[in-house]
């Protein structure tokens, strides 16, 4: 069974993921499905629709920016971006400041999944812990189990993404998304990439 597919229009859930097509949408005017986008991220922000991206979300959206700035810049020397980049590393520098804004402007609509699994961030928010926290002895223990918790995270969600890979004939970087939301209990994805359609157990969003 395929996924549920829902339009801008239907029913919202109380949290939703939010993919990089979707989020490259809402940020670029030249998409064609920019308008669409921005209507939709006003309206979940209204609603108080928590919507969150991840790291993988950030990642290929700051790509996304890096490439299509030197792409501009080496189309004027007759390059290849990667080569025109090889030649003249240093042109990444006005793409990294439009990466800096473009995410600060983001944060006003998302909030970001941290690395660790949701028991462990559960955690670190027991007001007593917090008092703890004022201690060094403890912080320096919290420091000690951090990786482990990492490190048992990153398995699982590897593991879970493979699985999806796997099952739904998926490209990684989309099995990642799906397995990072499902992670932290998120069970619904904004996206314009139709290959998330296929997946069983999960509700998109799309224009």
């Amino acid at each position: 069974m395929p996924a549920i597919v829902r339009n801008f229009t239907d029913p919202l859930e109380k949290e939703l993921y939010w993919d990089a097509s979707f989020t490259i949408a809402f940020h670029e005017q030249q998409h064609d499905k920019h308008d669409a986008c921005v209507n939709f991220a006003t309206r979940l922000f209204l609603a108080g629709v928590v919507s969150y991206v991840s790291d993988w979300t950030l990642n290929e959206f700051a790509f996304y920016l890096i490439r299509r700035h030197l792409e501009q810049e080496a189309k004027v020397h007759g390059l290849y971006w990667q080569e025109f980049f090889r030649r003249h590393p240093d042109a990444i520098q006005p793409a990294l400041r439009r990466v800096r804004v473009a995410l600060s402007q983001l944060t006003a609509f998302t909030v970001w999944l941290p690395s660790l699994g949701t028991n462990f961030c559960d955690l670190i928010l027991e007001p007593q812990l917090r008092q703890l926290l004022q201690h060094q002895s403890v912080k320096n223990s919290l420091r000690a189990v951090a990786p482990t918790a990492w490190q048992t995270f990153a398995a699982s969600t590897f593991d879970d993404a493979l699985w999806l890979m796997e099952r739904f004939n998926l490209l990684p970087t989309d099995a990642f998304h799906i397995a990072i939301a499902q992670s932290f209990g998120i069970k619904a994805i904004v996206s314009l990439d139709p290959d998330f359609i296929r997946v069983d157990g999960i509700i998109v969003y799309a224009p």
